[in-house]
């Protein structure tokens, strides 16, 4: 990860580089954005799903908790007690019943080894709670969804913390390259990239499918992000794109939907394999698509 920088250094056409400093309307430089210091404690559950797990650096996790963005729960009432205090963080009473995971779910999951499970808090651009879901137990091979949502919610995207700072010391008119990735684990490995680059963000969405509702329309937080600015679409592997079947005509990677709708939006649209941002390698994989 140390590499980043200088491949933003080599590889200019696909993340142009922003070199002036923003500034904020009293005319001060904006505050730079840093990663939490090692005092935040890391629960032995995310250290073993998010750090030795997925590889995410320390101190870009120890920023998701220090932000209240991720949580362990043990069982249903502590799920219920975060729920509780993200609905009342709130100001927005159209959203609290189709947050809330209901008396029902919470019941059932009670009987089932879902526990401990972590909990991660979708917020949009400016801080305002959308979503909590939860990871089950990562320690346990699940072979249904490992994923749950309150019933009756709809799609959001996942900011990481250290996105929403960065687009609030920045200025969203500011940023113009936005990596997409699927999931929060992937969002949150790239947010580490996105510091040291003025101008560059990254989202995470629930599945290749999550940038719209069920009856089709385009999310409109996932507008608002993209629109007008450069789009580096992150997925498993680059040939996921095509493996469309009989049995899954969608395909099993990035819907050729998402490509299109994403073209008529955006200026300039990428594919790079997520490993290869991650590794920071973009010259060897990247596929530009005007």
């Amino acid at each position: 990860m140390n590499n980043i920088t200088n491949s933003f250094e080599q590889e200019k056409e696909i993340f142009p580089t922003n070199q002036q400093i923003p500034v904020d309307q009293d005319g001060s430089d904006s505050t730079p954005i840093h990663p939490e210091p090692e005092d935040v404690f890391i629960p032995d559950l995310i250290r073993y799903d998010l750090v030795e797990k997925s590889g995410i650096p320390e101190d870009i996790v120890r920023a998701e908790i220090s932000g209240k963005r991720i949580f362990v729960a043990n069982n249903v009432d502590e799920v219920e007690k975060v729920q509780k205090m993200l609905l009342e963080s709130s100001p927005d009473p159209v959203h609290k019943n189709s947050l809330s995971f209901s008396e029902a779910q919470l019941e059932k999951w009670s009987k089932e080894q879902i526990f401990p499970a972590i909990l991660f808090d979708y917020k949009d651009f400016y801080g305002q709670y959308r979503l909590l879901r939860i990871r089950k137990n990562p320690k346990i091979t699940f072979y249904d969804a490992k994923y749950l949502s309150p019933k009756g919610s709809t799609n959001y995207i996942y900011i990481p913390e250290l996105i929403i700072q960065k687009i609030k010391n920045e200025g969203l008119e500011n940023i113009h390259t936005v990596l997409v990735t699927e999931g929060e684990k992937k969002a949150i490995a790239l947010s580490r990239l996105c510091l040291s680059e003025p101008g560059v963000i990254t989202i995470g969405l629930i599945g290749w499918y999550g940038y719209c509702l069920k009856g089709g329309a385009i999310l409109e937080d996932f507008i608002t992000l993209v629109k007008g600015r450069r789009v580096v679409l992150a997925p498993d592997a680059p040939d996921l794109f095509n493996q469309q079947t009989k049995e899954n005509p969608f395909g099993t990677g990035v819907p050729k939907a998402l490509e299109k709708i994403i073209k008529q939006l955006v200026k300039k649209i990428n594919i790079v394999e997520f490993n290869q941002i991650f590794v920071a390698n973009f010259s060897q994989e990247c596929n530009g698509n005007e």
